[in-house]
């Protein structure tokens, strides 16, 4: 059951994946895993999917009412 969680990390997105993928890994093998903690990967890494990516705006500082 391991293998087949490590293998449902794949549907994380890549950029999850590259910053939490080991640690989620290591995770999952500490784990006693059920068919419900496969079923939460599943969801959790198409929620991950369908969540748009953050762009930081740039915000011009001079233009903000900033107290001095």
């Amino acid at each position: 059951m391991k293998r087949l969680a490590r293998w449902l990390t794949r549907l994380y997105p890549r950029g999850w994946r590259a910053r939490y993928g080991r640690e989620f890994d290591a995770l999952l093998e500490d784990a006693n895993l059920t068919c419900h903690d496969l079923f939460g990967v599943v969801l959790s890494a198409l929620e991950m999917r369908m969540k748009p990516t953050i762009v930081p705006r740039i915000v011009d500082l001079a233009s903000r009412d900033i107290p001095h």
